[in-house]
């Protein structure tokens, strides 16, 4: 094959490539701002020209929204349930993996399929039987259930991508400690965690995205609304205030910002972890 026509080729590859990725990029944006945008319109607005800007900018609808959905208890459980379940995520997921990307012994590599292969259970095939635990242990309906429900969801991925930053960490710096007297458990917390700040920021976003947007636990373990975390509580409130478009749109655009505060501070570690946990096994 010609150099002329390879390039051409290489060319219409990347004109291609950059044109799904523009598409992608407007359907990801589109629906986010068309939600702001009706959170300042009125009912009417909203139903006789949904795609108009809104004609004023009345930043009273988010104060309206969260008093009507009792945001600000919902908010502090969101956090707490999220904060909780990162933390035991990242806890355990780091301790399982250490031992399997480090230590050389025989079925490392079975235990480590065995987790990947979890992953494909879906929340809803385990559901009834954590129902049943959860009421068994006397947490339900509370936020300790939630926690360790979202935690058993999310550790197997989070091992897969320990791992694989693990495995990338030279030997020989486990070498040189060993010689200097510095035992596994030493150098896992002193020396391998603060190498693996991005892969930590990675797994945090994922993990916090997912337990902040959690639906089917929150809405099957939680009934007081004490207690409920915010998808929860924007179902109840959907269910009460189906006529005032205005605030449910000012409610769900309140939902979102958190995360994406949290994904603006971490996003450059998020990246490199991405890349750098990105092995076969």
């Amino acid at each position: 094959m010609k150099t002329g026509s390879i390039r051409t080729g290489d060319l219409l590859f990347n004109i291609i490539t950059v044109i799904l990725l523009g598409i992608a990029i407007v359907l990801a944006i589109v629906p986010f701002a068309w939600m702001i945008m009706n959170a300042f319109k009125t009912t009417d607005e909203i139903f006789q020209s949904p795609l108009r800007l809104p004609h004023a900018l009345d930043l009273s609808v988010f104060g309206r929204a969260w008093a009507q959905a009792s945001f600000g208890l919902a908010l502090r459980n969101s956090i707490l349930s999220t904060s909780a379940t990162v933390i035991v995520i990242l806890l355990f997921a780091s301790w399982a993996a250490f031992p399997l990307a480090r230590a050389r012994f025989r079925g490392s590599v079975v235990i480590l399929r065995f987790y990947v292969t979890s992953i494909i259970i879906s929340s809803q095939v385990i559901l009834i039987p954590l129902f049943y635990s959860v009421k068994n242990l006397g947490i339900y309906n509370t936020l300790l259930s939630v926690i360790i429900a979202n935690s058993t969801m999310g550790v197997p991925i989070s091992v897969y991508l320990f791992w694989g930053f693990f495995k990338d960490v030279p030997f020989e710096i486990e070498e040189s400690t060993q010689i200097d007297g510095c035992p596994p458990r030493l150098f896992f917390w002193k020396f391998l965690l603060p190498l693996s700040r991005p892969i930590i920021a990675t797994v945090t976003i994922f993990q916090a995205l997912w337990t902040w947007n959690e639906y089917l636990f929150a809405l099957t373990f939680l009934k007081s609304p004490k207690v409920m975390t915010i998808p929860a509580q924007l179902q109840a409130f959907f269910t009460y205030y189906t006529v005032q478009w205005q605030s449910l749109f000012a409610a769900l655009t309140i939902a979102v910002i958190p995360v994406i505060v949290l994904y603006l501070v971490m996003q450059k570690a998020f990246i490199k972890g991405l890349t750098a946990g990105a092995v076969k096994f």
